[in-house]
């Protein structure tokens, strides 16, 4: 993938979920009607399609009574009342009762979705299908919005449960290699009468900066009952769905796309990574105080303790060092990292990441406990270290100090991945235990497997080796809100790359070899702490 697009596959396939054991009603009330008793013919008047396709093909707001056109970051239609209420309520009830949803999740997303609604035999779903696929409505949306259309069907139902999201995400456009594809994206809300903007789950809208990446959220559209909102789809037609934060209700709708020729492909965006290029490693630090005996707990410097952890690194390819620095040095940390001064603006683009970084202008750096921390990490001293642990000659380094604030998450891309090497992670974090409800945790993948969860630690160091070709994917789990408003979670985020000698030694080592762990795969997680 070249960016995130919403796919069919989830990297985590739960079993079928059967929503409600109640018998089914088959009832075809409605599918014999024709279109116009159960659509409000509002829609279809010439004065109302000439007045909305002007103001969709020049950019401009409009509004009537049941339509609205929002103009901006680009022209989004909303239709009210746009079905009868008893129909749609027929369809609501089997949309509830009657389907069976699979739960999709990854790093993009999380809801419960039903099969494709095209093969659905239930008699109000066929004839809602019917109905958005007839020639009637299709003509209707290319009238409004100037775009010739198909009647490819391409539609399913989605539930989205407390806490479920959609990141930031452009919709994949293209079909094939062809020049045919997905012109109009359209949701179809379910939702309850009553649904609010403190309930979440509202339909977001992202501008763009000079690359034509997304930047900000410059609208949103709260989801309401009876209501259709459609857009065209470009490079830049970015958008997202917030987290459901109520427990009472869920966010129901029905969602798809219009299908037609294409103008555009997507665009190959650009953006530059936290560290473009790999950093050298720190030779300053030996003359600084104190040591590495003075900051680590001694447990992980004894001989034993490092042929424990090489052990479970060569039959597992990670671990957690638990309670890793001194306790003493870690309150001094978290001091640190509390004081220090936090970029109010999360780094970005949205479809990548979002997280936060120290401000440095605001932020006396060279005096900053954090940064010495920082330095010992990145020194040579640490690296040797880890030399000793691993069996693996370093050579190089990228690194950053981040702070996950909820609705913070990084994902995969590409133009992300690193090369093979070590992944270093300190957790700091207030709290002893950390609620796998808040979610936050980091992800490794391969194939649409998952291989490993890490959950944040308290003073917890990870270890992961990567070392296969290419490497796991790794992505930060999107961090929930429903944590404490205060939530954070600071890391010391490092990967160390291997000397890239086709067959390097590590110095010191009696084996003269390096631990290739290549085709190993991630199972589990082991802990070594002090008893």
């Amino acid at each position: 993938m070249k960016k995130h697009e919403l796919i069919d596959n989830s990297i985590t396939k739960n079993k079928k979920q059967k929503l409600s054991e109640s018998s089914i009603i088959k009832n075809d009330t409605y599918l014999n009607q024709p279109f116009e008793e159960f659509f409000n013919q509002h829609y279809t008047k010439p004065d109302f399609i000439s007045t909305f396709n002007t103001a969709f093909r020049k950019r401009l707001p409009c509004k009537d009574n049941f339509a609205t056109i929002i103009e901006k970051p680009y022209p989004i239609f909303i239709l009210e009342n746009i079905f009868s209420i008893e129909f749609l309520k027929s369809v609501k009830w089997i949309l509830e009762k009657g389907t069976i949803y699979n739960k999709k999740s990854n790093d993009l997303y999380e809801f419960y979705q039903s099969d494709d609604l095209k093969n659905s035999l239930e008699p109000d779903l066929i004839k809602l299908r019917e109905t958005i696929y007839s020639p009637q409505f299709i003509q209707l949306i290319s009238e409004l919005t100037g775009i010739k259309l198909d009647n490819t069907p391409d539609l399913s139902a989605h539930q989205y449960a407390y806490g479920n999201y959609l990141l930031c995400h452009d919709d994949d456009i293209k079909d094939d290699d062809s020049s045919h594809g997905r012109r109009i994206a359209f949701i179809f809300y379910l939702v309850d009468e009553n649904w609010t903007k403190e309930d979440g789950g509202a339909l977001e809208f992202f501008d763009i900066d000079e690359l034509g990446q997304p930047k900000e959220i410059v609208q949103s559209i709260i989801p309401k009952w009876n209501s259709m909102a459609f857009f065209e789809l470009s490079p830049t037609s970015y958008h997202q769905v917030s987290e459901v934060l109520t427990k009472s209700k869920t966010r129901l709708s029905i969602s798809g796309w219009f299908h037609g020729s294409l103008r555009t492909r997507l665009s190959n965006a650009k953006f530059n990574s936290p560290t473009s290029f790999p950093q050298s490693l720190d030779n300053n630090f030996y003359n600084q105080h104190p040591t590495i005996n003075d900051l680590v707990n001694p447990i992980y410097l004894t001989k034993q303790g490092k042929k424990k952890i090489l052990k479970v690194l060569r039959r597992e390819a990670s671990i957690e060092l638990q309670q890793f620095l001194k306790e003493e040095v870690y309150q001094k940390l978290m001091d640190s990292l509390n004081n220090a001064k936090w970029e109010e603006n999360p780094i970005g683009p949205p479809f990548i990441r979002r997280y936060h970084l120290i401000n440095n202008e605001k932020t006396v750096v060279s005096q900053s406990f954090h940064q010495f921390i920082y330095n010992f990490f990145t020194s040579t001293i640490f690296t040797a270290y880890l030399s000793e642990i691993t069996r693996y000659e370093i050579s190089s380094l990228s690194s950053e100090i981040r702070q996950f604030l909820p609705g913070n998450y990084t994902m995969i891309h590409d133009q992300a991945l690193d090369h093979e090497g070590l992944d270093i992670v300190l957790y700091c974090i207030e709290d002893e235990n950390w609620n796998p409800e808040w979610q936050g945790g980091t992800h490794y993948v391969a194939n649409e497997e998952e291989l490993l969860t890490l959950w944040p630690k308290r003073n917890t160091l990870s270890i992961v080796v990567r070392d296969e070709v290419p490497p796991p994917a790794r992505y930060k789990y999107f961090i929930s809100r429903r944590g404490d408003i205060g939530l954070a979670i600071f890391t010391g985020t490092l990967a160390y790359y291997f000397n890239e000698l086709e067959n390097p030694v590590v110095q010191n080592d009696p084996e003269k070899t390096l631990i290739k762990l290549t085709g190993r795969r991630i199972r589990q997680i082991f802990s070594i702490t002090e008893n």
